[in-house]
């Protein structure tokens, strides 16, 4: 009942529309993906092992919610392996930032 009563007091104020509706006023060209597949640098590679051979891996592959954590790890390195900042000086400053060769 108080659901009912909510819904009819914001009726007025929300507007629903289905994704049909909406595809056919703007007309949006079909989507299309392209999938790229490159390979890592021999750093990359190397970090990527060591962290799946690494003794915490079993324990880590126990849950879900570490495994979602093994998937961002894996992710990060593939994008750079210094997102994981595993080497970060005591200062907290990057020690090479801004090398082009690095990036």
């Amino acid at each position: 009942r108080c659901a009912v009563l909510l819904r009819e007091l914001t009726q007025p104020y929300l507007l629903r529309r289905s994704k049909k509706e909406v595809q056919e006023i703007l007309q949006l060209p079909a989507k299309s993906e392209q999938v790229l597949f490159c390979n890592l640098s021999v750093a990359q590679y190397q970090v990527y092992v060591d962290f799946l051979t690494g003794h915490r891996m079993g324990e880590l592959m126990q849950s879900r919610a570490r495994a979602f954590f093994v998937l961002s790890v894996l992710r990060k390195i593939c994008n750079h392996p210094d997102l994981l900042l595993l080497d970060e000086p005591e200062d907290g400053r990057p020690e090479d930032f801004g090398n082009p060769a690095r990036s």
